[in-house]
């Protein structure tokens, strides 16, 4: 950003690789700040916001609830409530290997990022070690191939 007399004041380090927001690099959605004490160059303090941006006002969680039928039956997430873990299943033959996961919490704070990749059984695990109990929000993300799914997970310890 700069001011009226032309001199940069604000500037951020954007990357098209994980941790940074796949969604946020061309496929139409606003990159949103987590936190503005934080790292500004750190991909993890940054997340996709609504489709088709937020521009001139706030970003509110969950911008859109409706669920495409096809990513729904795409994925199945099991145990829910999770204890440990939880189990992610390909249930298409769509050639997919990777994911991209994030789970927010109630209040739409980013929790944990991460990039999972199916085995040959299309089945990969998510620890949820460091996950406080609570009700989450986890978005299955393949990029620009299908909007992410949502999906409401309660962790119980």
């Amino acid at each position: 950003m700069f001011d009226n007399t032309g001199k940069l004041r604000f500037s951020v380090v954007y990357d098209d690789d994980m941790p940074w927001p796949k969604d946020a690099d061309g496929n139409g959605y606003t990159l949103e700040l987590n936190d503005a004490r934080g790292n500004v160059n750190d991909g993890l303090n940054w997340f996709a916001g609504c489709e088709g941006g937020s521009p001139g006002k706030a970003y509110i969680f969950p911008c859109n609830l409706g669920i495409d039928e096809t990513s729904a039956a795409s994925f199945s997430v099991y145990p829910n409530p999770a204890k440990s873990e939880l189990f992610i299943q390909r249930n298409t033959n769509d050639h997919v290997d990777r994911a991209d996961i994030r789970l927010r919490d109630a209040l739409g704070q980013t929790v944990l990022v991460k990039q999972i990749s199916f085995g040959a059984t299309s089945l990969a695990r998510l620890s949820l070690g460091e996950i406080n109990n609570g009700i989450y929000f986890m978005e299955i993300s393949m990029g620009s191939r299908q909007a992410p799914l949502l999906v409401k997970v309660v962790v119980a310890k």
